[in-house]
């Protein structure tokens, strides 16, 4: 399948050369989640497909939802490095600031433009994201997550919209989210981020997160006659 998929992309970048747009067009390579934590069949005693990272598609832990993005195009700095957090929910802002688009985009869009990491920026103060924070929810799975420059908070919810539990990890220091929690240590922080957390699941009317007890319920009705 990577065989495929790499001789597929250089069909792709070989079609903008002979078409002579290259020089004009953006290429991006990202992925939807993290990699399965396992292949049927794979020997149990190989390390993790997401390794060094925790968690595997379907998680919020990093190796769920950190992925490749990769970037070529107009002034994009040839063999840069960009360690500023983003989200694929970022690219139609930013698809639309690429295109020249000047009309203020709905509220109801989530993201902001790229554009400015694409011509070099390496600071996350050079987006317009307001509030400096990403979100993740998975209403099916319980839990959501936040995160703020170098922090994250892990929500884990108790079916009842109630807050189940919650960690707070510095990621530059900790990526595999495997050491210390922070959430008493730094519980002002926790306290803000939770309040963050909850005041954009509301804001945008997100599914209610089932929790871990209503997840494992599920399916469990009536047999029909």
């Amino acid at each position: 399948m990577l065989e495929e998929m790499d001789a597929g992309v250089g069909r792709l970048l070989g079609g903008l050369k002979a078409l002579g747009i290259e020089d004009n067009t953006y290429v991006v390579f990202t992925a939807d989640n993290g990699g399965r934590g396992s292949m049927p069949g794979s020997d149990a005693r190989r390390l993790p497909g997401n390794h060094p990272l925790t968690g595997e598609k379907h998680m919020l832990l990093e190796g769920g939802i950190r992925v490749p993005f990769l970037v070529r195009g107009p002034s994009v700095p040839a063999d840069a490095v960009c360690h500023v957090p983003v989200a694929s929910y970022d690219l139609l802002a930013t698809f639309y600031d690429l295109a020249s688009g000047t009309a203020r985009l709905p509220a109801e869009v989530d993201g902001v433009s790229l554009k400015p990491l694409f011509k070099g920026a390496r600071e996350a103060t050079a987006l317009a994201r307001p509030d400096r924070s990403l979100f993740f929810h998975r209403p099916t799975r319980g839990e959501s997550a936040i995160r703020q420059s170098d922090y994250k908070l892990l929500v884990k919810w108790d079916g009842n919209g109630g807050v189940a539990s919650r960690a707070l990890y510095q990621l530059g220091t900790d990526p595999r989210e495997e050491g210390r929690d922070l959430a008493q240590q730094q519980a002002e922080r926790a306290d803000r981020m939770e309040a963050a957390l909850l005041s954009y699941l509301k804001a945008v009317q997100a599914e209610p997160a089932r929790g871990p007890a209503a997840a494992k319920g599920k399916g469990k009705g009536k047999k029909k006659g």
